[in-house]
């Protein structure tokens, strides 16, 4: 079972090597990671345990469509040197990357089977389309039509001066620039520029189950520390509802923005993954062999 793993930002594919050992000891050899590094050079992650010495890596600059596009071209042109992957595994900036080019494979290529059979997403955050005209109406209403008040005050301002789908995307895009700023992380970051500047085309597309009616399709398995920040905990929530309710299990250990680290815990998950491997791969057979799924 080859499964790609994408990397938290200010990580890199070594370290994400590290964290996954006991996971990888777990699942056993026949299940075989591949890392994908960003081609972003940035500071270490807050977090990052000072005897690792880098590099460190990010896989975007930023989240706009365009910044987005680039990475998703990135991750097709390892895939195909590299591939094919039954699975992909991401951990925090890496569930986005990996969440976002899954659900654009399926908009783009409805036909064809799942890039992956199934995901493991870890510490999930906000992911981003890198379809410029995606919730692009939504965005237009906000940057130009929006109160001068709300403008002014955001992110911090008052979301019942918009509309109800505005205040959704609002609400969330303000949520995920206060959570990058908390933890301290200076880049990638979400910069609120557009608000002055009313460049509509710089703005995160942000997948929003209530805004977005695509779902990921394939078994999906979620991991959240209950000791992570609130507000990374409710973006991981936000990416859970992304996928499809029938095809998915959750978990919760007792840390923080990490894997878990209790030996009953990694057993758990293991399990869990086997579950989405085994259901995924039998998906993609049946789906090749012209059954509708």
């Amino acid at each position: 079972m080859r499964v790609l793993a994408l990397h938290g930002v200010g990580s890199s594919g070594a370290m994400l090597k590290k964290q996954l050992n006991p996971l990888a000891v777990q699942l056993g050899q026949t299940y075989q990671f591949t890392f994908f590094d960003g081609v972003v050079s940035c500071n270490r992650e807050p977090g990052m345990p000072e005897w690792f010495p880098g590099p460190f890596y990010s896989y975007v600059t930023g989240y706009s469509p365009v910044e987005m596009q680039e990475v998703l071209e990135d991750l097709d042109s390892f895939i195909e040197e590299n591939g094919p992957f039954d699975g992909v595994l991401g951990f925090s900036q890496g569930t986005s990357i990996a969440t976002a080019y899954i659900i654009d494979r399926q908009t783009r290529e409805p036909n064809l089977p799942a890039a992956f059979s199934f995901a493991v997403l870890i510490s999930s955050v906000a992911a981003c389309s890198a379809d410029p005209t995606c919730l692009e109406s939504v965005i237009r209403s906000l940057v130009e039509h929006s109160p001068f008040a709300f403008k002014t005050d955001f992110p911090r301002c008052d979301f019942e001066l918009v509309g109800p789908t505005e205040r959704v995307f609002a609400e969330y895009l303000a949520l995920v620039h206060l959570a990058i700023k908390a933890i301290g992380i200076k880049k990638p970051t979400i910069e609120l520029d557009f608000l002055k500047t009313l460049d509509v085309d710089s703005v995160p597309r942000l997948f929003h189950p209530k805004l977005v009616k695509d779902r990921i399709s394939i078994p999906t398995v979620h991991v959240t520390g209950r000791k992570d920040e609130l507000s990374m905990v409710h973006q991981s929530r936000i990416v859970q509802g992304l996928c499809d309710e029938s095809l998915l299990r959750a978990h919760r250990h007792q840390g923080g923005h990490s894997l878990p680290l209790k030996a009953n815990e990694i057993k758990d998950l293991a399990v869990s993954i086997e579950w989405a491997a085994e259901r995924g791969r039998d998906r993609t057979a049946l789906h090749r062999a012209g059954f509708k799924i």
